[in-house]
C-alpha cells in the first residue's frame, strides 16, 4: 500500500496541468483557495514520494546486478588495465546499471502520464467545445509520434557519445603510459594526432547530442503551443472553448511526454539486455578463474605500434611454478610491452598465451589476471599509511598476511625504525624511493599471487633486500619475473631472458 501511495503521489506534478481547469470550474473562491493549498501540499508530498521511489528502485536494481556479479563476477576496472576485457566489462556494467535505473523510472512515468491523459480525455467528454474531431485525434497522436521520434534520436546520439567518450578515455590512458616509448620509436606525433582526432569526434558528438537533448526537453511545450495555435486559429479564444482548451493542451503535452518515456523504456531495456549478454558471455565457465597458475607460456609473439617495424617479433617463453626469471635488455627493446602481453593487458598482433597447458583467448583473461600481481615501472604507492597501502589490493588480508608480506619485502627493519611504524604516512619525496618500491612489492605479495611481475621495481633497492625478495618468492613457490637493467639483480635469477636491441628476432626464447 505504501508503494502504491507513493506512485499515486508521484503523479501529482503531471496532474497539476489540470489545475487551471479545476480553478476555472470551481464554484467559489473558497474552493479555489482550498485547491491551491491542497495541491501545494500534495506537490511537496510528491517530491518526497519520488525520492523514496528512486531510492527503492536504485536499491532493487543494484541488488539484482550484485546478485548477477556474485554468480559471474567480471574483473575490476584497474586504471592501468589497457585491455578491452576489463574496461569493456566495466563499461557494459555501467550501461546496464544506468539502463535498468532508467527503465524503472520510465515505467513509473509512463503510468503517471497515462493516468493523467485518461483523466483529461475523460474531462473532454463532459465539457462542451467546438474543436474539430480531426484536431482532437491528430494532435495528441502527432505529439506522441514526435515525442517518440525525437527521443529515439536523442538516445541514439547519447549512446554513440558514451561509446566515443569511453574510446577516448582508453586512448588517453594508453598513450599516457606509452608516450615515452612511442617518442623513442618516432611515433609520438602520430599518437597525438590520433588522440586529437578522437577528441574532435567526441566534441562533435557532444555538441550534436546536447542540441538534440535540448530539442527533446522543449518538444512537449512546442507541440502544446502548436496545438493551441491550431485550435484557436481564426476563431479566437471563446469562453465556451476555454475549459476544453485547459484540458486539451495538457493532453497534447502529456502525449509527447508519454512518447518520450516509451522510447526511453525500450532503449533502456535493450541496453540492459545487451550488457547482460556481454557480461554473461565474458564470464562463462570456459574462462573461469583458474585454481592456480602452475605454468604460463607465450608462443610466437609479434607486436608492433601502428605501422612501425615490429617491436617484438617471434618471441616465446615458458614460466613454471617456482621459476625466478630476469628479463633484461636495453631501453626500448620491449620489456614492458612483453610484460603487458604476458599479464593480459595488451593483445599482440599474433601469438598464443597458454595457462596450465591450455590456450586462452586474448579477449577473456579476467580469471587468469586474478592470479597475477604486477607492479608497473611507474607505479606509485597510495598516499596513505603503510598498512593501508599494503592491504589496498587485498582488503581481506589479515594482520598476519600483512606482516608476512612486509617481512618478505624486507620492510620489517625499516618499519621498526619509524616512530609511527605501520601507521607512517607515505608521502612521495619525503621517504626513500627504495622504501616506496618495497611497499609496492609488499602490496603485490599481500595478494597471494601465483605470478609476481616486477617492472624495474627493484631498481633502487639494496642487493641484500633484493636477495630477500627472491628468497621469499622461492619460499612461497610462486613464479617471479622481473625486468631489470642491473646485472647484480639479474644474477639472482635462475635464468634470464635477454631481449636484444635489434627488432629482428628469428628465434624464440624458451624456458
Amino acid at each position: 500500500m505504501a508503494y502504491l501511495a507513493d506512485v499515486v503521489l508521484c503523479g501529482v506534478p503531471a496532474c497539476l496541468a489540470l489545475l487551471p481547469f479545476l480553478l476555472l470550474q470551481a464554484p467559489s473562491d473558497t474552493i479555489r483557495i482550498g485547491l491551491v493549498v491542497g495541491t501545494t501540499m500534495l506537490f511537496l508530498a510528491s517530491r518526497r514520494s519520488e525520492n523514496r521511489l528512486r531510492r527503492d528502485e536504485s536499491l532493487r536494481v543494484h541488488a539484482r546486478f550484485w546478485d548477477h556479479l556474485l554468480r559471474s563476477p567480471p574483473p575490476p576496472a584497474d586504471p592501468d588495465d589497457l585491455s578491452s576485457d576489463a574496461r569493456s566489462q566495466a563499461f557494459q556494467l555501467k550501461q546496464a546499471l544506468e539502463g535498468a535505473l532508467t527503465a524503472a523510472g520510465a515505467v513509473r512515468r509512463m503510468v503517471v502520464r497515462a493516468a493523467s491523459l485518461a483523466l483529461a480525455l475523460l474531462g473532454l467528454i463532459f465539457v462542451e467545445h467546438s474543436f474539430p474531431a480531426l484536431a482532437l485525434s491528430a494532435l495528441p497522436a502527432g505529439g506522441l509520434a514526435l515525442g517518440m521520434l525525437v527521443a529515439q534520436g536523442s538516445d541514439r546520439l547519447r549512446a554513440r557519445l558514451d561509446l566515443e567518450t569511453n574510446a577516448l578515455a582508453r586512448i588517453e590512458n594508453r598513450y599516457a603510459s606509452r608516450m615515452p616509448l612511442l617518442r623513442q620509436l618516432g611515433l609520438g606525433d602520430s599518437a597525438l594526432l590520433d588522440l586529437e582526432r578522437s577528441g574532435r569526434r567526441q566534441a562533435r558528438l557532444a555538441f550534436r547530442a546536447g542540441f538534440v537533448r535540448t530539442i527533446d526537453k522543449l518538444l512537449p511545450g512546442i507541440v502544446a503551443a502548436i496545438a493551441l495555435a491550431i485550435t484557436i486559429q481564426d476563431r479566437g479564444p471563446r469562453d465556451a472553448n476555454l475549459p476544453a482548451l485547459l484540458l486539451f493542451i495538457p493532453v497534447v503535452h502529456g502525449a509527447a511526454r508519454l512518447g518520450q518515456q516509451v522510447v526511453r523504456f525500450r532503449s533502456a531495456r535493450r541496453r540492459v539486455a545487451e550488457a547482460e549478454a556481454v557480461l554473461a558471455s565474458s564470464t562463462d565457465d570456459s574462462d573461469a578463474e583458474p585454481a592456480a597458475v602452475e605454468e604460463v607460456a607465450l608462443a610466437d609473439i609479434r607486436f608492433r605500434y601502428d605501422a612501425a617495424r615490429p617491436l617484438i617479433d617471434n618471441v616465446s617463453l615458458v614460466l613454471q611454478r617456482g621459476d625466478v626469471v630476469a628479463l633484461t635488455g636495453p631501453s626500448g627493446c620491449g620489456k614492458s610491452t612483453l610484460l603487458d602481453i604476458l599479464t593480459g593487458l595488451c593483445q599482440p598482433e599474433s601469438g598464443r598465451l597458454t595457462v596450465n597447458g591450455r590456450e586462452r583467448r586474448w579477449d577473456s583473461l579476467s580469471g587468469y589476471r586474478t592470479r597475477i600481481a604486477r607492479v608497473f615501472q611507474d607505479s606509485l604507492a597510495a598516499s596513505s599509511t603503510i598498512r593501508t597501502a599494503i592491504s589496498s589490493d587485498a582488503p581481506d588480508a589479515s594482520d598476519e598476511d600483512i606482516r608476512r608480506a612486509t617481512n618478505d619485502a624486507g620492510l620489517s627493519p625499516l618499519i621498526a625504525s619509524l616512530p609511527m611504524g605501520f601507521e607512517t604516512l607515505l608521502v612521495e619525496g619525503a621517504l626513500p624511493v627504495s622504501l616506496l618500491q618495497q611497499v609496492l612489492v609488499a602490496q603485490a605479495l599481500a595478494q597471494e599471487p601465483d605470478l609476481l611481475v616486477l617492472d624495474e621495481t627493484l631498481s633502487s633497492v639494496d642487493i641484500e633486500v633484493a636477495k630477500g625478495i627472491v628468497a621469499a618468492a622461492r619460499r612461497r613457490n610462486i613464479i617471479l619475473l622481473y625486468a631489470t637493467h642491473r646485472e647484480d639483480l639479474a644474477a639472482l635469477a635462475d635464468r634470464r631472458i635477454d631481449l636484444p636491441a635489434s627488432l629482428e628476432r628469428n628465434a624464440g626464447i624458451a624456458g
